[in-house]
């Protein structure tokens, strides 16, 4: 809570923001379908601080060996790491685990050094497990954007991009 507000002003709040933010990923999901979302997210990735470069690996055709996007980022050391990401453009609650095994492969693929799975769906406990297991059986950290996170992201990153729709 914030500092004067009260038990009933926060929750309303933090409840509205939930809901405002679910809305505008289902917003992103119906305006950017499959591929359009890979490239939509491309361009929010590269407005992010710290990353130097995003290939939409995706877009070449053929398979993609579980790398949608292939995003290289600066750390805070100077050393570049390359994140494979797998984006999904779901409805609903996110329950197909394949994202997961997709991820994988392409850090296996990629010699990636992390993982990122972006769903338009809402988290699930099942993708979560998934993605802690074959993340400590890779020893690689995948991390999940899902939902309302998504357009958190873009706000935070892109603003611009999501009121342009």
């Amino acid at each position: 809570m914030g500092e004067g507000e009260s038990r009933e002003g926060h929750h309303l709040r933090t409840k509205t923001d939930k809901e405002l933010l679910s809305v505008a990923t289902k917003l992103i999901h119906e305006t950017h379908k499959g591929k359009n979302l890979e490239g939509f997210l491309a361009e929010v990735l590269r407005k992010t601080p710290g990353v130097k470069e995003v290939e939409e690996h995706g877009k070449k055709g053929g398979a993609d060996h579980g790398a949608d996007l292939i995003v290289r980022m600066r750390d805070p050391l100077d050393f570049v790491r390359t994140i494979i990401v797998q984006v999904k453009s779901f409805e609903g609650e996110h329950r197909d685990l394949k994202a997961v095994e997709q991820v994988k492969t392409g850090i296996e693929e990629f010699k990636g050094d992390a993982g990122m799975i972006i769903t338009t769906a809402d988290r699930t406990e099942e993708l979560e497990a998934e993605i802690e297991k074959i993340s400590g059986d890779i020893n690689r950290p995948i991390t999940l954007l899902a939902g309302p996170e998504v357009s958190a992201f873009v706000i935070k990153h892109a603003p611009e991009l999501l009121f342009n729709l």
